[in-house]
Order: structure tokens, then C-alpha cells, then sequence
């Protein structure tokens, strides 16, 4: 649920030879930000919760990272877990390909 390449990509250096990377986050985080105060309070892992990147285009080193929100569909089952899908919007993401000039 975190794109945690990111967050690392200091260290891997050899990330900085590619000019993309691409990545999913599953519903674009865990829970709705309206949320957070109360977990803030209830002590929880907050960085687990609300993780620092989840969706857009990020760049560093010269490389840019795709995340993608993805799809999420919950089973009726899941009981009050399928209200998370109003809070988040699914997205597909369409990435061109082209040829790179040297």
C-alpha cells in the first residue's frame, strides 16, 4: 500500500537510470483524511495509515515514478470496508511509450 521505492531512491542509485518507474497504491490510501484526528488520537501508526505517496507523478533524480491509484472494488461482504470506495477514486493510467533520442 506504499510505494516505498520512492522513499528509498537515494540509496538506490541505480534508480536514477531509468526515467520511469511505475507503481500502484491500492485505493489511494487507507482511510479517508477526515479520519485521521481520530486515529491521531486513538495512537495509531499514522504512517501505515496515510502513506506519504499514493497517487500522481513524483520526481526525483531525474526519474519520475507513476503511481496509480488502481481499481478497488470491496465485496458487499466486507461490511463497512466497502464505504471506502466513496472516498476514493479508482484511475487508470495510460503511459505512452517513445522512443528515446540520444
Amino acid at each position: 500500500h506504499d510505494p516505498i521505492i520512492i522513499k528509498i531512491a537515494d540509496e538506490l542509485k541505480s534508480l536514477s537510470n531509468f526515467d520511469l518507474v511505475v507503481s500502484g497504491h491500492n485505493h489511494g490510501g487507507l482511510v479517508p483524511d477526515a479520519l485521521k484526528p481520530i486515529f491521531k488520537l486513538l495512537g495509531a501508526d499514522l504512517d501505515k495509515l496515510y502513506p506519504t505517496y499514493c497517487k500522481g507523478i513524483i520526481e526525483k533524480q531525474n526519474t519520475q515514478y507513476l503511481v496509480s491509484e488502481g481499481v478497488t472494488k470491496y465485496h458487499s461482504g466486507f461490511g463497512i470496508l466497502s464505504y471506502l470506495e466513496r472516498f476514493h477514486e479508482g484511475t487508470i493510467d495510460v503511459v505512452k511509450v517513445l522512443k528515446k533520442n540520444n
